[in-house]
């Protein structure tokens, strides 16, 4: 975010940094927040918790890779709440280890014996 304007005061505070400005016309840029500072939020159906460990890092469920713990691990698909290893196996008869959830669904069909 970039902003040119006349300001008056003589410090700006920037997300925990201070610039001194006398009066001035100045100019202000986005700086990021230090490393240290920045709060990753861990994926909360993919993660054991949804805050990182004292390292910084989201801990995984056991079928689920990611930095924030939101994507399936190769072999497994569909991330959902309900599944303990946060993933589902796939389950493809070994042909092959690579699936993905499909919005297809099986429902029963029953028919009227008229016809």
């Amino acid at each position: 975010a970039l902003d040119q304007g006349a300001y008056t005061c003589e410090a700006i505070n920037v997300k925990g940094r201070v610039l001194a400005t006398p009066d001035c016309i100045v100019r202000i840029v986005n700086i990021p927040a230090p490393e240290s500072q920045q709060r990753t939020h861990c994926n909360v159906v993919g993660s054991i918790s949804p805050v990182p460990d004292h390292t910084g890092r989201c801990q995984c469920k056991a079928l689920v890779v990611g930095l924030q713990c939101d994507s399936c691990a190769r072999g497994a698909y569909h991330l959902h709440e309900k599944a303990e290893q946060g993933c589902l196996k796939c389950f493809c008869f070994g042909i092959t280890d690579q699936c993905q959830s499909s919005k297809w669904y099986r429902t029963k069909v029953s028919f009227d014996k008229k016809y």
